[in-house]
């Protein structure tokens, strides 16, 4: 992922509809690999891998769902370069 945008939105319910009121967007795009790999020793990116069992009539079998790479929206700005943020 290269590309990033973070929204903000607020929501509300009425007569049981869901609206929301989206009044900011943040762009960045990334800044490189380096700083990348560089985050996830330090410990400020995380990495954890999904699995999922399925159970056949001859034997279980583990399912691998994929990567998920967490980072604290404080340390955004630590891989990504911000190029576009809009409030209204």
């Amino acid at each position: 992922m290269h590309k990033l945008a973070l929204i903000y939105a607020s929501k509300k319910k009425i007569n049981n509809d869901l609206y929301f009121r989206y009044y900011k967007i943040e762009c960045f795009c990334l800044k490189d690999f380096a700083t990348f790999l560089d985050l996830i020793k330090k410990d400020i990116i995380k990495i954890t891998l999904l699995l999922s069992k399925q159970n056949t009539k001859v034997k279980e079998v583990n399912r691998n769902k994929g990567l998920v790479f967490n980072i604290g929206k404080l340390n955004i700005e630590k891989l990504f370069n911000k190029i576009y943020s809009f409030e209204n």
